[in-house]
């Protein structure tokens, strides 16, 4: 990183960036190697090998994408403040990120699938989420294991 001073090192002060973000941008790639990036609801697991939560349809382009590629890269990330001046260079943003990367896989295991999803639903409020079957069934989980992560703060 070349902005050491902004870096975030602290596996705990990521996980609280991570905590107050809303969005996790997933980036994988196809077989001719061009990019494909998303933005999606997550859940945060931590640990020693910490991970990410998804959930999504059954079928669909990053789907597709993972059967191919299961190497993905995230960034999550909050502005905090505009920062503005006369020249044009004067402007910034104050903010902080979390990015990393991962493999990334469906997750098959009905109790994990269900611990995945609560971790979603928790990350937003619901610390106690309702399912109806019909919808469990139908939603798929999405599990990215973090192999390197690193943050970054301004302001």
């Amino acid at each position: 990183m070349r902005r050491k001073d902004r870096q975030v090192v602290a596996i705990k002060e990521m996980e609280k960036i991570i905590s107050r973000c809303q969005v996790c941008h997933l980036a994988l790639s196809d077989p001719h190697g061009h990019p494909y990036a998303l933005a999606l609801n997550f859940g945060y697991q931590p640990g020693s090998a910490p991970v990410l939560y998804f959930h999504c349809a059954k079928e669909g382009r990053k789907l597709d994408l993972i059967r191919a590629n299961p190497r993905a890269a995230f960034i999550i990330d909050r502005a905090l403040e505009l920062i503005t001046g006369p020249m044009a260079c004067d402007w910034g943003m104050n903010y902080e990120s979390v990015m990393g990367t991962g493999g990334i896989a469906t997750v098959t295991d009905p109790e994990e699938r269900r611990r995945g999803l609560d971790l979603v639903m928790a990350h937003y409020g619901n610390s106690s989420p309702a399912y109806l079957p019909a919808s469990l069934e139908d939603t798929l989980v999405l599990k990215l294991t973090i192999t390197e992560m690193t943050g970054k703060r301004k302001g």
